[in-house]
Protein backbone atom coordinates (compact mmCIF):
# COMPACT_ATOMS: atom_id res chain seq x y z
CA UNK A 1 0.00 0.00 0.00
CA UNK A 2 2.74 2.51 0.91
CA UNK A 3 4.32 1.83 -2.65
CA UNK A 4 1.49 1.99 -4.72
CA UNK A 5 0.98 5.25 -2.82
CA UNK A 6 4.60 6.65 -3.41
CA UNK A 7 4.40 5.38 -7.02
CA UNK A 8 1.33 7.52 -7.31
CA UNK A 9 2.34 10.35 -5.89
CA UNK A 10 5.65 10.47 -8.39
CA UNK A 11 3.22 9.73 -11.19
CA UNK A 12 0.78 12.63 -10.90
CA UNK A 13 3.75 14.56 -9.69
CA UNK A 14 5.73 14.14 -12.84
CA UNK A 15 2.70 13.74 -15.17
CA UNK A 16 -0.31 15.84 -13.84
CA UNK A 17 -3.94 14.46 -11.79
CA UNK A 18 -5.14 12.71 -15.43
CA UNK A 19 -8.33 11.74 -15.37
CA UNK A 20 -10.37 8.40 -16.40
CA UNK A 21 -12.60 7.51 -18.37
CA UNK A 22 -14.58 3.98 -18.64
CA UNK A 23 -17.25 3.40 -20.73
CA UNK A 24 -19.37 0.17 -20.82
CA UNK A 25 -22.63 0.35 -23.28
CA UNK A 26 -23.94 3.22 -23.35
CA UNK A 27 -22.82 4.36 -20.01
CA UNK A 28 -19.91 6.29 -19.51
CA UNK A 29 -18.13 7.83 -16.36
CA UNK A 30 -14.94 9.82 -16.03
CA UNK A 31 -13.41 10.59 -13.37
CA UNK A 32 -9.46 11.69 -11.95
CA UNK A 33 -6.79 9.29 -11.99
CA UNK A 34 -6.12 9.32 -8.41
CA UNK A 35 -9.63 8.88 -7.44
CA UNK A 36 -9.64 5.94 -9.87
CA UNK A 37 -6.94 4.61 -7.95
CA UNK A 38 -8.06 4.85 -4.49
CA UNK A 39 -11.23 3.49 -5.43
CA UNK A 40 -9.43 0.46 -7.06
CA UNK A 41 -7.62 0.08 -4.03
CA UNK A 42 -10.05 0.39 -1.49
CA UNK A 43 -12.04 -2.32 -3.32
CA UNK A 44 -9.46 -4.77 -3.19
CA UNK A 45 -8.89 -3.60 0.53
CA UNK A 46 -12.58 -4.49 1.14
CA UNK A 47 -12.58 -7.88 -0.76
CA UNK A 48 -9.44 -9.17 0.32
CA UNK A 49 -10.87 -7.98 4.18
CA UNK A 50 -14.15 -9.52 2.75
CA UNK A 51 -13.66 -13.02 2.11
CA UNK A 52 -10.44 -13.25 4.87
CA UNK A 53 -14.14 -12.96 7.49
CA UNK A 54 -15.89 -15.26 5.14
CA UNK A 55 -13.48 -17.77 5.33
CA UNK A 56 -13.11 -17.37 9.59
CA UNK A 57 -16.65 -17.77 9.84
CA UNK A 58 -16.92 -21.37 7.58
CA UNK A 59 -13.83 -22.69 9.54
CA UNK A 60 -14.72 -21.06 13.29
CA UNK A 61 -16.77 -24.61 13.46
CA UNK A 62 -14.04 -26.74 12.22
CA UNK A 63 -11.45 -25.25 14.34
CA UNK A 64 -13.54 -25.31 17.48
CA UNK A 65 -14.44 -28.83 16.76
CA UNK A 66 -10.62 -29.86 16.50
CA UNK A 67 -9.93 -27.50 19.59
CA UNK A 68 -12.43 -29.68 21.60
CA UNK A 69 -10.71 -32.96 20.65
CA UNK A 70 -7.25 -31.83 21.29
CA UNK A 71 -8.28 -30.78 24.50
CA UNK A 72 -10.36 -34.53 25.37
CA UNK A 73 -7.08 -36.13 24.20
CA UNK A 74 -5.22 -34.44 26.63
CA UNK A 75 -7.57 -34.70 28.84
CA UNK A 76 -7.21 -38.71 28.39
CA UNK A 77 -3.28 -38.41 28.31
CA UNK A 78 -3.57 -36.70 31.73
CA UNK A 79 -5.87 -39.67 33.21
CA UNK A 80 -4.18 -42.70 32.28
CA UNK A 81 -1.12 -41.11 34.20
CA UNK A 82 -3.24 -40.51 37.12
CA UNK A 83 -4.95 -43.84 36.89
CA UNK A 84 -1.65 -45.33 36.43
CA UNK A 85 0.27 -43.30 39.50
CA UNK A 86 -2.78 -44.68 41.73
CA UNK A 87 -2.61 -48.79 40.40
CA UNK A 88 1.13 -48.25 40.98
CA UNK A 89 0.37 -46.48 44.64
CA UNK A 90 -1.96 -49.44 45.83
CA UNK A 91 -5.30 -46.75 45.73
CA UNK A 92 -7.38 -49.25 43.22
CA UNK A 93 -10.44 -47.53 43.58
CA UNK A 94 -9.66 -44.24 42.50
CA UNK A 95 -7.48 -45.68 39.98
CA UNK A 96 -10.40 -47.89 38.81
CA UNK A 97 -12.05 -44.30 38.36
CA UNK A 98 -9.43 -41.82 36.65
CA UNK A 99 -9.05 -44.77 33.91
CA UNK A 100 -12.59 -45.36 33.02
CA UNK A 101 -13.50 -41.76 33.00
CA UNK A 102 -11.63 -40.61 29.65
CA UNK A 103 -10.95 -44.29 28.04
CA UNK A 104 -13.13 -44.03 25.14
CA UNK A 105 -11.65 -40.55 24.18
CA UNK A 106 -8.23 -41.37 24.74
CA UNK A 107 -5.62 -42.96 21.95
CA UNK A 108 -4.80 -45.14 24.43
CA UNK A 109 -8.19 -46.69 25.16
CA UNK A 110 -6.89 -50.50 25.36
CA UNK A 111 -4.58 -49.63 27.40
CA UNK A 112 -6.94 -47.50 29.87
CA UNK A 113 -9.36 -50.83 29.89
CA UNK A 114 -6.83 -53.41 30.55
CA UNK A 115 -5.08 -50.51 33.72
CA UNK A 116 -8.85 -50.50 35.24
CA UNK A 117 -9.18 -54.43 34.56
CA UNK A 118 -6.54 -54.91 37.14
CA UNK A 119 -7.42 -51.82 39.40
CA UNK A 120 -11.39 -53.68 39.56
CA UNK A 121 -9.43 -57.04 40.10
CA UNK A 122 -7.73 -56.06 42.98
CA UNK A 123 -10.96 -55.06 44.67
CA UNK A 124 -12.04 -58.57 43.72
CA UNK A 125 -14.72 -56.77 41.54
CA UNK A 126 -14.37 -59.61 39.37
CA UNK A 127 -17.47 -58.35 37.24
CA UNK A 128 -16.12 -55.15 36.50
CA UNK A 129 -13.14 -56.44 35.48
CA UNK A 130 -14.71 -58.33 32.87
CA UNK A 131 -16.80 -55.85 31.93
CA UNK A 132 -13.57 -53.67 31.07
CA UNK A 133 -11.65 -56.65 29.58
CA UNK A 134 -14.69 -57.04 27.15
CA UNK A 135 -14.44 -53.09 26.45
CA UNK A 136 -10.56 -53.47 25.91
CA UNK A 137 -11.39 -56.15 23.42
CA UNK A 138 -14.18 -54.02 21.51
CA UNK A 139 -12.24 -50.61 21.30
CA UNK A 140 -9.65 -52.86 19.53
CA UNK A 141 -10.52 -56.05 17.76
CA UNK A 142 -6.99 -56.46 16.61
CA UNK A 143 -5.80 -56.85 20.05
CA UNK A 144 -8.08 -59.91 21.05
CA UNK A 145 -5.07 -62.58 21.83
CA UNK A 146 -3.16 -59.51 24.34
CA UNK A 147 -6.47 -58.70 26.26
CA UNK A 148 -6.88 -62.58 26.54
CA UNK A 149 -3.31 -63.37 28.00
CA UNK A 150 -4.04 -60.05 30.72
CA UNK A 151 -7.64 -61.65 31.71
CA UNK A 152 -6.00 -64.82 31.87
CA UNK A 153 -3.17 -63.50 34.00
CA UNK A 154 -5.45 -61.60 36.10
CA UNK A 155 -7.66 -65.22 36.78
CA UNK A 156 -4.42 -66.91 37.66
CA UNK A 157 -3.39 -64.48 39.94
CA UNK A 158 -6.56 -64.85 42.05
CA UNK A 159 -6.73 -68.69 41.60
CA UNK A 160 -9.61 -68.53 39.04
CA UNK A 161 -7.81 -71.51 37.44
CA UNK A 162 -11.01 -73.25 35.64
CA UNK A 163 -11.63 -69.64 34.10
CA UNK A 164 -8.12 -69.19 33.21
CA UNK A 165 -7.71 -72.67 31.19
CA UNK A 166 -10.71 -72.05 29.28
CA UNK A 167 -9.46 -67.68 28.29
CA UNK A 168 -6.05 -69.83 27.39
CA UNK A 169 -7.78 -72.35 25.83
CA UNK A 170 -9.45 -69.77 23.41
CA UNK A 171 -6.42 -67.34 23.06
CA UNK A 172 -4.16 -70.72 22.06
CA UNK A 173 -6.71 -70.95 18.93
CA UNK A 174 -6.17 -67.15 18.34
CA UNK A 175 -2.61 -67.51 18.32
CA UNK A 176 -1.43 -71.02 18.61
CA UNK A 177 2.10 -70.09 17.95
CA UNK A 178 2.60 -67.55 20.91
CA UNK A 179 5.00 -69.18 23.54
CA UNK A 180 3.71 -67.17 26.43
CA UNK A 181 0.30 -68.73 25.93
CA UNK A 182 2.08 -72.36 26.25
CA UNK A 183 3.33 -71.21 29.09
CA UNK A 184 0.35 -69.53 30.86
CA UNK A 185 -1.37 -72.80 30.37
CA UNK A 186 1.26 -75.04 31.89
CA UNK A 187 0.80 -73.22 35.03
CA UNK A 188 -3.04 -73.44 34.82
CA UNK A 189 -2.34 -77.07 34.52
CA UNK A 190 0.10 -77.71 37.34
CA UNK A 191 -2.33 -75.44 39.56
CA UNK A 192 -4.91 -77.90 38.78
CA UNK A 193 -2.80 -81.20 38.97
CA UNK A 194 -3.81 -81.74 35.72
Amino acid sequence: AIILAITIWVVTYRFGSGYVILSFADVSIETSFIFAVGVVTLSFFFFFYAIRALAFIILMPLYLRFRKKKRHAEQARQSLIKGLLALGEGRFAEAEKILIKHAPDSDTTLLNYLMAARAAQQQNAYDRRDHYLNQAKQSTPDAETAVAINQAELQIAHKQYAQALETLTNAGKLSPKNDYIKILLANTYEHLND
